[in-house]
C-alpha cells in the first residue's frame, strides 16, 4: 500500500468497513504512519482514532473474555457450580440481544445453565423473523459480545451440536443460516454442521408449526419450476409473505403479476429499503417498471443517503449506494464518523 493510495473514496472505505480483528498489525503500522500527518479531519484520522479505543481493552473486559472461554472450553454440558451460574446469569443480564450473535450468545448461556427451553426459543425467536429484519438488526451489531460470539462462533455451535437435548431448533437456525447470509465465513462455519435429521422430518407438523415460513422455503427448494408456484398457491402463502421469504432467494416463476405489483407498492409504502432489494431480482423488477411510468434509481439515491443517517438502516442503506456507484467524501466521513461513535 502506498500512502497515496487514500486519497481514493473506495480504498478509505474498504479500510473502514474491512474487520478490524484481521488486520495484519505491519499494515497498521504502515497505515499509521500515513494517517499521522493528515488533517485532524479526516476520515482516516476519525476512524483510527476509533480503532485504536477498541483495542485498548479494560480490564473487566478481560475478565469478562477469560470467563467466556472458561465456559465454552468446558467439557461439561451443564454448569452446576454455584458461583459459575451466577456470573453466566450476570452475563445474561448484560448481553444485548440485538443482534444475531448476541442472541446466540445468550442461548448458548441458557443451554449451559440447564434452561433449554430458552435456549431454543432464542432460536426460534431468530429462524420466525424475515430475513431482511435479522440483517439490519444484524448490522448494527459490534459490541464487545457481538465480536466474542463471532470469533468464537465455531466452538458455540460445536456444543449446540453435540448437545444430548433435542437439536431440532439448533438444525433449523443452521439451515436458516445456509439459505439467507451469503458470508463466505459463517457459511465455512454452519457448513461443519449436519442437519439431516431435522431435514427428512420437514412433512412433520410439528417442525413446520415451530418455523412455518423457514419449512416452506425448505420444501420449495426441493420442488422443479411449475412445481414451485403451485405449491405456493396450494399453500396460500399470501404474496407479502412470498416477497420476505420466497421470491428473493429462489427462481420462481411468477403467476400473479398483478397481485404482486400491488404488494409490490405496499412494501414500497412501508418499507423502501427492502423494496429497493427487491428491485434486484429481475422479474419483480419488470413487473414494477411496466406498471410505473417512472425510472426507479434517481429518486432512490437520496432515501438511501437519508438512511445513513439511522443505525438500523445504515449497512444495508451503503451497501446499496456503493453497489449503485454513488459514494463521496460526505458518504466515507459519515461511515469514519459512525465508527468513531460506536
Amino acid at each position: 500500500m502506498k500512502c497515496e493510495d487514500l486519497n481514493q473514496n473506495i480504498n478509505q472505505l474498504a479500510i473502514m468497513l474491512f474487520p478490524t480483528e484481521s488486520f495484519n498489525e505491519k499494515f497498521l503500522i504502515k497505515l499509521r504512519e500515513c494517517v499521522v500527518n493528515l488533517n485532524h479531519l479526516h476520515p482516516l484520522k476519525i476512524w483510527m482514532k476509533s480503532i485504536d479505543r477498541a483495542r485498548k481493552e479494560d480490564g473487566i473486559k478481560v475478565k469478562k473474555r477469560e470467563f467466556l472461554i472458561e465456559v465454552l472450553n468446558s467439557p461439561f454440558n451443564l454448569i452446576t457450580d454455584a458461583t459459575m451460574k451466577k456470573n453466566i446469569i450476570d452475563l445474561l443480564i448484560e448481553i444485548p440481544h440485538q443482534s444475531m450473535p448476541e442472541k446466540i450468545l445468550r442461548s448458548f448461556l441458557y443451554l449451559m445453565i440447564g434452561n433449554v427451553s430458552r435456549s431454543d426459543n432464542i432460536f426460534l425467536e431468530i429462524i420466525n423473523e424475515p430475513p431482511v429484519e435479522l440483517w439490519i438488526e444484524n448490522s448494527k451489531g459490534s459490541g464487545f459480545f457481538h465480536e466474542i460470539s463471532m470469533e468464537y462462533l465455531g466452538q458455540i455451535f460445536r456444543k449446540f451440536s453435540n448437545h444430548p437435548t433435542d437439536r431440532k431448533s439448533f438444525q433449523l437456525l443452521i439451515l436458516y443460516l445456509k439459505s439467507f447470509f451469503n458470508e463466505d465465513d459463517l457459511l465455512e462455519i454452519v457448513g461443519q454442521f449436519g442437519t439431516h435429521e431435522v431435514e427428512s422430518n420437514l412433512n412433520l407438523k410439528t417442525v413446520e408449526m415451530t418455523a412455518p415460513f423457514l419449512v416452506k422455503y425448505l420444501k420449495l427448494q426441493k420442488l422443479s419450476g411449475g412445481q414451485k408456484s403451485d405449491f405456493l398457491l396450494k399453500n396460500n402463502v399470501s404474496f407479502r409473505d412470498q416477497l420476505y421469504w420466497m421470491i428473493p432467494f429462489l427462481n420462481l416463476e411468477i403467476k400473479n403479476s398483478e397481485g404482486i405489483y400491488q404488494e409490490l407498492v405496499n412494501i414500497e409504502a412501508e418499507n423502501e429499503l427492502w423494496f429497493i432489494y427487491l428491485m434486484s431480482d429481475e422479474n419483480l423488477f419488470n413487473i414494477y417498471a411496466n406498471k410505473k411510468e417512472k425510472r426507479f434509481l434517481p429518486s432512490r439515491r437520496a432515501y438511501l443517503k437519508k438512511g445513513l443517517h439511522s443505525t438500523d438502516s445504515f449497512m444495508m442503506s451503503l451497501y446499496k449506494l456503493i453497489e449503485f456507484g454513488d459514494f463521496g467524501d460526505d458518504i466515507v466521513k459519515m461511515v469514519a464518523t459512525r465508527a468513531m461513535h460506536e
